[in-house]
């Protein structure tokens, strides 16, 4: 299953023009890449089974997790204020799932919670 979401951040995102932009830095954590596409930022998201390192002093594990393109937690999807993007998301698990949106203000029923509010 494919799910596409065409989005335009809003001022409730990060305040910054291009000019005065700051990457994120997300440590341990990879930024998504996209490709321009007439004038659209279109982003690749699959949610999938990643296998994950844990350690903690000397020992470590690693275990089959829940993720996004190979990590977990998932890639920083990078935009800012202005920017039109596209996410096209893709469904690799076994069963159905959502995506929970941080940075974003969206309707309690597009944001990956179901049912449940954080209000």
């Amino acid at each position: 299953m494919i799910l596409k979401l065409l989005i335009l951040l809003t001022t409730t995102c990060i305040s910054m023009t291009a000019l005065s932009y700051t990457p994120v830095e997300t440590l341990g954590v990879p930024k998504l890449p996209y490709q321009l596409v007439d004038g659209v930022k279109v982003f690749q998201l699959t949610a999938e089974e990643v296998r994950t390192r844990f350690c903690e002093l000397d020992s470590c594990k690693t275990i089959i997790t829940w993720g996004y393109n190979g990590s977990m937690p998932g890639p920083t999807i990078e935009a800012v204020e202005g920017d039109h993007i596209k996410i096209e998301f893709k469904n690799n698990l076994q069963m159905p799932t959502a995506v929970h949106w941080h940075g974003l203000e969206l309707p309690n029923g597009m944001d990956g919670g179901g049912a449940h509010t954080q209000g």
